[in-house]
């Protein structure tokens, strides 16, 4: 691992830090430190403006703070929410290209992490957020995966022996997990195909459509996953603008996240019926209940950067490719 004079930097650019409790807060620090990085929190993470943390121009103020700290490797944050959508039209890319940070996150974070890959062609990490990292359950895999990407590594994925959707930054202690055997990657259309990853959390991926911050999707592979309660007809709704939209003309690969078991989505026959409408005649390979999605766990892939996805009916693994073997 890197040296630890490396720092991870916490920032809120949708919802505030205060609400991870201080336990919570102690925990994610520490498994952090575990791994090698200290953590730098933004001195606006804290705050609150309505349903966002602080204002754009505060929020905007700790990523510069963030990009300029000299001891800043990875620019992680606090979690997901709401409107980071907000800063993609005020954030400085030239400040990105120069500083050449690491940008991480998932959820409404993607809007971030694709806006930047679309500006600048600087990959970041679609994986935890500091959030998840207060998880005192935190799956082994969860942070393998993570250090693996950091250190840009190629890392060989398949379905995980275990997995968990259950509240439990709600529960006393934080935890223990309700943890059920993970459901097998599978395969909704064979092939292989290996390309850039783009995309995220649909509903917040949707937001770009029609901006010039959206990348450039002809030939990619696009990675889409939902929240935890997300309703089927709002699923089935994005999808179908995605159609309507070209993409599924342009990309040549999709990976579908894991969905809650509580979730109707997670029922092969329903998700299917929903990708065979929208896909219509497009022919690439699609993988399903793959484990990058709010289910845990939640494992890293690079947005911007190469993957290798084969999808067929035995066996389903991802390859992410180390970019000095590119």
């Amino acid at each position: 691992m890197k040296s630890t004079k490396h720092g991870i930097y916490v920032f809120a650019p949708s919802n505030t830090m205060a609400d991870i409790s201080a336990k919570g807060i102690e925990i994610g620090i520490n498994n952090l430190k575990k791994i090698g990085f200290d953590v730098i929190i933004g001195k606006n993470a804290y705050k609150r403006s309505h349903y966002t943390a602080g204002s754009i121009s505060e929020r905007i103020e700790d990523i510069n703070y963030g990009l300029h700290h000299p001891e800043v490797e990875i620019m992680m944050p606090a979690f997901g929410g709401y409107n980071s959508n907000q800063l993609i039209d005020k954030i400085d890319y030239n400040l990105i290209k120069e500083k050449k940070k690491i940008f991480v996150g998932y959820s409404d974070t993607i809007i971030l992490l694709n806006a930047i890959f679309s500006k600048t062609g600087i990959p970041s990490i679609h994986g935890p957020s500091f959030a998840s990292f207060c998880n005192p359950n935190l799956q082994h895999e969860v942070l393998e995966s993570f250090k693996n990407l950091i250190n840009d590594e190629t890392v060989v994925y398949g379905t995980p022996k275990q997995a968990a959707c259950d509240l439990w930054f709600l529960k006393n202690d934080l935890g223990p997990r309700d943890f059920y055997p993970h459901p097998e990657w599978i395969s909704l259309n064979d092939g292989i195909a290996t390309s850039r990853l783009v995309g995220g959390n649909l509903d917040s991926f949707i937001s770009l459509l029609g901006t010039e911050y959206l990348p450039n999707l002809e030939g990619t592979i696009l990675l889409v996953e939902s929240s935890m309660d997300e309703p089927t007809g709002k699923f089935d709704r994005h999808m179908t603008q995605l159609q309507l939209a070209g993409v599924f003309n342009k990309i040549s690969g999709l990976i579908i996240g894991q969905f809650p078991l509580r979730s109707l989505l997670s029922q092969k026959e329903l998700i299917s019926s929903i990708i065979e409408r929208v896909i219509q005649s497009s022919n690439f390979p699609i993988i399903c209940n793959a484990s990058f999605s709010h289910v845990d766990p939640l494992l890293s892939l690079p947005i911007g950067r190469k993957i290798r996805i084969e999808a067929n009916k035995k066996n389903c693994n991802i390859t992410v490719l180390s970019s000095k073997k590119i």
